[in-house]
């Protein structure tokens, strides 16, 4: 019963006004909810290998694994313990038994990302047609270490890994991809622009490092209008979609930062993240470090 909590919205300690059996309900709810979500990726993840409806695949049951690790920050050795303590998420993952943590980790490193990523971007293709945000942030590859104090060139960025997203205005993540810490981000826009379906419209947000002609040009390309931060040294030359934006930075300042100070929710998502599942990576392989943050970014999908 303490101030902040669900089941005491009005901040009170000791009240007695609390309704314990609706406050039961709802937990029950979201437990539910966690369920089919889980059914639900297993059913994609099914259509993206190619298997028939109904079958139980290794495949499949390796990415439930994974997801079920990132959403309870376990290591592989908590993990055997997790599916002893609680045998429904076993049935869940569409396991015959729990195993022993040298098979999870064999089957977790087997997960091709490609598919991960094509789940991620089905579980946000409904908020797809509206505005969306672009942004990285970094995760520690061996203790908790300030991403901001790498950003600022106090900590070398090659103990991260970077994980860049695209998101609509109400937090559901649309494409994801994860890069070493030091990689460039503006290529990266260009390939999770692929994983999008074409737009009807709306505005895709960024900040300065996604801003130049190609990247407005592939924007534009699906249909959207880019509404990047431009560099201090643009030149608007041409008539180009980069130009475009430009002139009208030019001719509606104000509405233009206005658009762009929206990017903030892309923050707010990370930070999110990072506080429920955890700004630590704790894969050592490049490919597994991978898998553990696009299955972080689905659990955080799962409850947005």
């Amino acid at each position: 019963n303490r101030p902040k909590s669900k089941n005491n919205p009005n901040g009170k300690r000791k009240d007695q006004k609390i309704d314990w059996k609706e406050y039961n309900k709802r937990r029950q709810a979201e437990g539910l909810n966690r369920n089919d979500n889980m059914r639900r990726i297993a059913d994609m993840a099914r259509e993206e290998l190619g298997i028939e409806d109904g079958v139980r695949d290794i495949r499949v049951s390796a990415i439930l694994v994974s997801i079920v690790k990132s959403e309870n920050q376990l290591s592989y050795w908590n993990l055997t313990n997790h599916f002893v303590k609680y045998p429904n998420d076993v049935e869940l993952c569409e396991l015959k038994k729990p195993y022993k943590k040298s098979w999870y980790h064999l089957r977790i490193s087997e997960i091709d990302e490609d598919v991960l990523k094509r789940i991620i971007a089905r579980m946000g293709d409904e908020g797809a047609d509206g505005t969306l945000m672009v942004d990285s942030s970094g995760f520690s590859l061996s203790s908790y270490k300030s991403w901001i104090n790498a950003k600022y060139g106090q900590i070398s960025v090659k103990e991260y890994d970077k994980l860049h997203i695209i998101q609509n205005i109400y937090g559901k993540i649309c494409a994801a991809i994860v890069t070493e810490g030091e990689a460039n981000d503006s290529p990266v826009l260009r390939e999770m622009l692929s994983d999008l379906r074409p737009g009807t419209g709306g505005q895709l947000l960024g900040d300065s490092a996604y801003c130049n002609k190609t990247n407005c040009a592939a924007v534009s390309d699906t249909g959207r209008v880019p509404i990047l931060m431009p560099k201090s040294n643009c030149v608007i030359k041409g008539y180009s979609s980069y130009a475009d934006m430009l002139r009208s930075r030019e001719a509606h300042p104000g509405t233009f930062y206005k658009k762009i100070a929206k990017r903030s929710n892309v923050e707010s998502t990370f930070s999110s993240v990072k506080r429920r599942f955890g700004s630590i990576v704790r894969a050592r392989k490049k490919h597994t470090r991978t898998i553990e943050l696009l299955s972080m970014t689905i659990c955080y999908n799962m409850i947005a």
